[in-house]
């Protein structure tokens, strides 16, 4: 892949569904806290509508900022995958000066990154001229146990999917 000689584009894509809470606290945070920001926020809701209601101000309510917040409704099949499906045709239909330089960014309504993720997946990509980044993260399990630490795959290959998940899950996934 070659890629633009300008900064790539950055979508965060966010699935949410009845975690107004957790999407403002931990997610929205998230992002708005990242080092290098993205251009686009999308989120996509699987809410019923009071909560979409609630999600939707929420979103209008965050201050003035660099990248474009998107609120869409899932069209598609219901849960993550129908959402992300959602976002990405959003993003198409959106005038992105570069598809090839454009990466994309899940994170759950209830995780959070490293203020750094955004910019060191970026690096990391374009360091390497990779089209995915899987990083570690650390899974809490309870509030009074330590975390614990998942590191990232050192590769991937299709035969890691074959027998199981090598590691990867939306709130690591970079990719352009």
């Amino acid at each position: 892949m070659v890629y633009s000689l300008s900064s790539p584009d950055v979508a965060v894509i966010i699935a949410t569904k009845n975690r107004p809470g957790l999407l403002k606290q931990r997610a929205l945070k998230s992002v708005s806290n990242q080092s290098r920001l993205p251009n686009h926020l999308i989120v996509v809701d699987d809410s019923p509508k009071h909560v979409q209601r609630e999600n939707r101000l929420t979103l209008e309510s965050l201050p003035p900022t660099a990248f474009q917040v998107h609120y869409l409704i899932n069209q598609r099949t219901p849960g993550a995958s129908g959402a992300w499906n959602t976002a990405i045709d959003h993003l198409f239909s959106l005038q992105i000066k570069c598809f090839d330089s454009l990466f994309i960014a899940f994170l759950d309504d209830d995780d959070e990154w490293h203020p750094s993720y955004l910019e060191e997946c970026l690096a990391v990509s374009t360091t390497n001229h990779s089209n995915i980044v899987a990083t570690g993260f650390y899974r809490f399990e309870s509030d009074v146990r330590a975390p614990i630490e998942c590191l990232p795959p050192k590769s991937l290959n299709e035969d890691l999917f074959l027998r199981g998940n090598p590691g990867i899950q939306r709130s690591n996934l970079f990719l352009s």
